[in-house]
């Protein structure tokens, strides 16, 4: 991994799917929506965040998994940051908002 990768991965990294104090957070709430484990729903937001990486580094088309997919469908009416196929993730916040190349 060269350097302008790894700043990637760490951004991607620390990148928080809930704004602030929320009753119900994104992991809990996709954990509910698809009858998941707690657990379970924490390892496929960090699948997740290495698919975008991948997206975003591999050179060539990447194909989300089962799970990859419903982490989109579960966020796309919540998430702060509207995801983009093609391994694009942007986002509204100013902290953010070098997330991903746009």
């Amino acid at each position: 991994m060269n350097e302008s990768q790894q700043g990637l991965y760490e951004r991607i990294s620390q990148f928080s799917f809930d704004e602030g104090d929320v009753e119900l957070s994104f992991a809990r709430r996709l954990a509910r929506e698809n009858g998941w484990a707690a657990d379970y729903a924490g390892r496929a937001i960090e699948e997740y965040r290495r698919f975008i990486f991948l997206a975003v580094v591999a050179g060539h088309p990447v194909t989300p998994s089962d799970q990859n997919t419903s982490i989109v469908d579960t966020g796309s009416g919540r998430m702060r940051s509207p995801v983009v196929w093609g391994g694009l993730m942007l986002t509204s916040t100013p902290s953010n908002k070098s997330f991903c190349r746009t």
